[in-house]
């Protein structure tokens, strides 16, 4: 049984359920190509597009040599082949319905088409340079340009507009200030998103956002569940509402091909992101240094509870707030969660508890700030002082990022 169980089960399980699948895209096909002139002003022309890309990919991936990426393409294949191959490719990825009370969606080509595509990272000689896209996380597919600070506003709200999120409320967060971004972080509340999405129980919250994405237009998105956000791909505007040619570097240069940014959408309490996340202006560090800072004091900050085995201690979800955890430490002495819950959502609050009554989120908006608040005489953990910085420099040193020199 065990060694059928790892060399044949998932085999014969898919060999079922790939029958069921390929059942359901192609009632799919049937359904969308018979509405395709209802759903697209140039049905040909679209289907044409998205045969080309598929064509390029093949070949694309063909010549890499990547074998991983070659038993992919098999596969994909392998499912558009059985569902009618690229003559059912349609100039739309679906139609989402509900039934009881729940979002359902018919694809056809659009799944296999969508994943064959994503097979491909978009790559550009400049994400290797120093004056790469984008540094503070990763891009996808589609991304080739970089956002001139003017274009920021009129990007995200077009881009949200298009992408179905014209009615959601967001606040961009970062840093702003800069001339040149390599995307665009913004921060939206969970439950204006609910409401857009009609979502109405959390457990199912990700199979809701990512069956609405796939029911819009052809767009390029992923979700990233772990970190509470998605990406959506956009084009980059000018301030007439006009797509520019994308940036290739932070001196402004221009190339040739129509710009597309990325937008993080961050989701979480608006309100605590809108400072959590906010940029250090005026500060020599940047904000990680900051954030980082709060959460090693926190860290160090344990209180008893009536039962000596659980202790509890506060720390930071940076879309969500401030969260009381209670733990114990296993044999090995490390902490084991036991619950979570989140205490609030109030940045200024915060500040009062670690650093006095009269404190507020501006008083310890940069590094200098919250240092300088650290080592005074209302900070309320004084006692913990020496094991907080010991902490820091460790997550500094983590983090390959230098020491301040206030610590120094």
């Amino acid at each position: 049984m065990k060694e059928f169980e790892s060399s044949k089960a998932k085999q014969i399980q898919d060999g079922i359920v790939g029958r069921f699948e390929t059942l359901i895209l192609k009632l799919g096909v049937e359904v969308i190509q018979n509405a395709s002139n209802l759903l697209a002003a140039n049905p040909k022309k679209s289907i044409q597009q998205i045969q080309k890309k598929v064509d390029n990919t093949i070949q694309t991936i063909k010549k890499s040599g990547d074998e991983t990426a070659l038993l992919k393409l098999q596969a994909l294949l392998k499912k558009l082949n059985a569902i009618g191959g690229t003559s059912a490719i349609a100039p739309t990825e679906g139609f989402v319905f509900y039934y009881k009370g729940k979002p359902y969606k018919l694809t056809g080509s659009f799944t296999p088409v969508h994943h064959l595509l994503s097979l491909i990272k978009y790559q550009n000689e400049n994400l290797a340079k120093p004056n790469s896209l984008i540094s503070e996380g990763g891009n996808i597919e589609g991304v080739n340009s970089l956002v001139p600070r003017e274009s920021l506003e009129i990007t995200v709200k077009s881009g949200l507009k298009s992408t179905g999120f014209g009615e959601l409320k967001y606040n961009i967060v970062g840093n702003k200030s800069k001339d040149y971004l390599g995307d665009i972080d913004i921060a939206c509340s969970t439950v204006d998103l609910q409401d857009i999405i009609g979502n109405d129980n959390l457990d199912d919250f990700w199979n809701d956002l990512d069956s609405y994405l796939s029911s819009q237009s052809m767009i390029n998105f992923k979700i990233v569940k772990g970190l509470d956000q998605f990406h959506i791909i956009v084009p980059v505007l000018d301030e007439s509402g006009n797509q520019i040619n994308n940036i290739e570097d932070r001196s402004g240069k221009q190339g040739s091909e129509k710009a597309q940014c990325q937008i993080d959408v961050m989701i979480g309490d608006l309100e605590w992101m809108e400072k959590a996340l906010s940029s250090s202006e005026g500060s020599e560090y940047k904000a990680v240094y900051r954030n980082l800072f709060l959460v090693d004091i926190l860290s160090q900050v344990i209180f008893n509870t009536k039962d000596p085995e659980v202790k509890k201690k506060l720390q930071i979800n940076w879309k969500k707030g401030v969260q009381v955890v209670d733990f114990v430490y296993d044999k090995r002495g490390k902490k084991k969660k036991l619950k979570v819950q989140k205490l609030t959502g109030d940045m200024d609050r915060l500040a009062k508890f670690l650093f006095g009554h009269k404190a507020s989120f501006k008083d310890m908006s940069t590094f200098e700030k919250a240092y300088d608040l650290f080592n005074g005489e209302t900070f309320r953990f004084k006692r913990e002082r020496g094991k907080i910085e010991d902490s820091f420099k460790k997550t500094l040193t983590r983090m390959k990022l230098p020491f301040p020199k206030e610590l120094n």
